[in-house]
């Protein structure tokens, strides 16, 4: 730990009032006793000339009061309106804030939340699948008044649907069942008159991507010539602005921010939202902080001071729980795995994880000053910092505003240095945010951006897809023409790639997704007409990419092969060894194409259920979580199976769902060290490191067979649940292989990044092995997109020093 902390103040932030005599003008359906802020007021105002409107004022303003004021215009009161929130734990809360909003304001909204775990328990009551459940939950929610909550289960009234971005994509990009897929399109996209979506730079580039597609469709199709749009963002990064003026025309959207307000509201009068703030940041682990500091912690709450630590690391919060001197505080998890109940019960000390870097507000009823005296936090990037000194301090609307707050910031060495500069300063919350914005070691989290112009392309064509197989067969090209030159124009404006061969694409992933779905005896009969076309497209495709590998650029024509389908399975599919190679390049293929097709991560990895009686996960007793990350950070007991666990645990154990779970355990205590986890793979007999060269790396593919290997930190191998193994290694992964030679450009552009890579050992035919890294997941696509020149430079070197040779 540094002897020598760097200690910054941050002085006092206010925002201008807005004019009691200007809001009765301006918004004259407001009744609430609450005064509004001058940015609240010009959001609403923006909104009358702008379809989107993006709030970017700091953290604890009352950004969302802003965007809600909407709903008072004459145009919105009878009107429904979508609230996108980025995690549950949010949805909670805004709901929340949303109802005190509309009942402050005597509007005649019914509020309703919409995540999996509301609406899974519908499917029952309607007999049907959870894509009509969310359609009719839409269309008329009076079908489910009682378990909504709503006041009158008759007559229809607007209503404020806040939900996840998840649910969202899902219905946008056509993910529901077949049989609700374009029900669920069509009422997101026409059921809502206004749009919010908060925390707008919570979002990485993938996603970013699927929003701007649905900006672009709604512009297209003349929504906005009614609706509107308010994005809601503290710490936006100047790539989303260059994407919102491809959409909307320089001129064509408006932002609220600080450092754009009109020269005549200097006279306004102001009030408190943030306090002085004395930050210190020291080097080194939160963990070793929090442990030679507990006295002082515990101190805090002697003196009624509230208090919050949040790390990005769950493990680390959870050992820092652990420690005898906080539990006697009683303190609350904050964390992905915490019930919605457990989140809400009010304590002196709150531990938590990045969920509540994203608008989280801590409830204190009744308290007179802010609702968070003391933080003590880490961060990686700059948003992070900004985000969490952020959630100390707020007071807004709070009857005493004076009150000093402290803050403990734990950065690595290199980020800590840089901000020596600054030690001793007295620094504005804007200036503080200028010195955020100029550190190298502090880089923005969503620093990786080539996935816009190399996949969101390909990706945001498959609703248009969907959309084209919908249309008659008179309108089917002009629709797609129309649409695609839409998302070209905004993601790729240079690209050759033409909408028929994208189309191509998605027509022939529905073939192998159905073959994939026959019996063997169906996959293989030439004699059903049907079956032989799609067989004779497989067989070609399989013989292209197989030339390919061998330098020939070849294009093997499915009536061709047709017409020889019979002679060519006997010839190079006779043996079932051969039928399963073609087998395996289908399920590859479709595994390329259906990775893209995730919101957040395109890899999860197996669960586990957990009967954790010490609470070391979460205050819950029986839970559901990522098996990887409680096998790296527990030592636990397996049971036998679900019949065991449910005996063990009794009823919370029964509503378990068999279909989730890859094992059971119960957590005994925190493993030390932790567990890194590391892969093997056995490639074909007939490949060589050529071979495995070719197809394998440098290119986003899939892998199915990997094996996955436990070992301690600087220590040995460990063994782990034969379960786990195996659902992994049946699993189609998404990877980006590197050859160890190569590593240098992959470790350069993971660092400062939050993904990283794993070792890969591979075991070649002839008895020898080669060492590479993997990027597993979603990520892979992120980091490809960035390197794909570089990989093309050394893919060709690497081809042109085989011909030398």
């Amino acid at each position: 730990m540094a002897t020598n902390p760097i200690t910054i103040t941050l002085l006092p932030h206010a925002e201008k009032v807005a004019s009691g005599e200007e809001i009765s003008k301006v918004i004259p359906a407001y009744q609430s006793s609450k005064p509004l802020l001058y940015h609240q007021q010009r959001t609403y105002e923006a909104m009358e000339h702008a379809p989107l409107v993006m709030n970017t004022y700091p953290t604890g303003t009352g950004k969302t009061v802003a965007s809600l004021l909407r709903l008072l215009h004459p145009q919105q009161q009878q009107r429904n309106t979508l609230f996108i929130a980025p995690t549950n734990a949010l949805i909670d809360q805004h709901a929340q804030d949303i109802g005190a909003f509309v009942q402050d304001n005597h509007l005649d909204m019914q509020v309703i939340k919409a995540t999996a775990e509301t609406l899974r328990p519908l499917a029952p009551q309607i007999r049907s699948r959870s894509g009509e459940v969310l359609y009719q939950a839409i269309s008329n929610p009076t079908t489910f008044a009682e378990h909504f909550g709503l006041t009158d289960a008759v007559r229809k009234h607007p209503f404020v649907l806040v939900t996840n971005p998840d649910i969202f994509y899902l219905a946008l990009f056509f993910q529901y069942g077949g049989n609700d897929q374009r029900n669920v399109f069509a009422a997101f996209i026409s059921q809502f008159r206004y749009v919010v979506i908060d925390e707008f730079h919570y979002y990485d580039n993938k996603q970013f991507a699927n929003f701007l597609f649905f900006f672009r469709l709604w512009k297209q199709w003349g929504y906005l010539e009614t609706n509107r749009i308010c994005l809601l963002s503290a710490t936006p990064r100047r790539q989303v602005y260059t994407y919102l003026e491809r959409v909307f025309g320089k001129n064509g959207w408006g932002r609220v921010g600080p450092d754009n307000e009109p020269p005549e509201s200097a006279g306004l009068q102001t009030t408190p939202t943030l306090t002085e703030l004395r930050l210190t940041v020291v080097e080194g682990d939160i963990q070793e902080w929090v442990g030679n500091h507990t006295d002082e912690v515990v101190n805090w709450h002697g003196a009624g001071l509230d208090s919050a630590i949040i790390s990005s690391a769950l493990w680390r919060i959870n050992q820092m729980h652990a420690y005898p001197a906080l539990q006697k505080l009683k303190p609350v998890r904050i964390t992905g795995p915490t019930s919605s109940q457990e989140r809400q019960r009010v304590s002196p000390l709150v531990l938590a994880t990045p969920t509540v870097d994203i608008g989280y507000n801590f409830g204190r009823p009744g308290k007179k000053r802010q609702s968070i005296d003391r933080l003590v936090c880490d961060a990686r990037y700059g948003d992070e910092v900004t985000q969490r000194i952020g959630r100390v301090g707020r007071v807004l609307g709070r009857a005493e505003t004076t009150h000093l707050s402290e803050a403990v910031v734990v950065l690595g060495e290199e980020a800590a240095n840089e901000l020596r500069a600054c030690d001793g300063r007295s620094l504005s919350r804007g200036e503080w945010a200028e010195v955020v914005a100029g550190l190298q070691h502090l880089p923005p989290k969503h620093l990786l951006d080539r996935y816009l112009a190399v996949y969101a392309l390909r990706e945001s064509f498959y609703p248009i897809f969907r959309l084209y197989q919908l249309e008659s067969p008179e309108s089917k090209q002009q629709v797609e023409e129309e649409l695609f030159e839409m998302v070209r124009e905004v993601f790729a404006p240079g690209t050759k790639v033409q909408a028929w061969q994208l189309r191509s694409t998605f027509e022939v992933y529905d073939k192998r997704r159905g073959w994939l779905k026959k019996a063997d005896a169906q996959r293989w009969s030439p004699h059903d007409g049907w079956t032989r076309r799609e067989l004779a497209q497989h067989v070609a495709d399989y013989l292209g990419w197989l030339e390919s590998f061998r330098g020939v650029e070849k294009r093997y024509e499915p009536r061709q092969v047709e017409k020889q389908l019979a002679d060519i399975l006997r010839g190079f599919f006779a043996t079932p060894a051969q039928r399963k190679d073609l087998v395996a390049f289908v399920e590859l293929q479709a595994a390329l194409t259906r990775m893209m097709f995730a919101f957040r991560e395109a890899w999860q990895g197996p669960k586990a259920a957990v009967y954790d009686p010490l609470q070391l996960l979460s205050s819950e007793v029986v839970n559901v979580y990522d098996a990887l990350h409680l096998l790296a950070n527990y030592t636990y007991k397996p049971f036998g199976g679900a019949a065991e666990f449910r005996q063990v645990c009794g009823e919370t154990g029964r509503a378990i769902d068999e279909d989730d779970c890859a094992l059971y355990l119960e957590l005994k205590d925190f493993r030390t060290p932790r567990l890194l986890f590391h892969f093997a793979y056995d490639a074909p007999d007939h490949w060589g490191r050529e071979t495995f060269r070719d197809r394998c790396c440098y290119q986003v593919t899939a892998l199915r067979g990997l094996r996955l290997n436990g070992r301690e930190m600087g220590g040995g191998e460990v063994s782990l649940p034969p379960q786990v193994l195996a659902l992994v290694e049946e699993d189609w992964i998404p990877c980006l292989v590197v050859e160890k030679e190569q590593a240098g450009v992959l470790i350069a552009k993971l660092r400062g990044t939050s993904w990283y890579s794993r070792d890969l050992r591979v075991l070649f035919g002839d008895g020898t092995e080669q060492d590479y890294l993997v990027v597993t997941g979603t990520a892979a696509m992120h980091v490809h997109a960035e390197l794909v020149g570089v990989f093309k430079k050394i893919v060709k070197a690497l081809s042109d020093d085989c011909i030398i040779t």
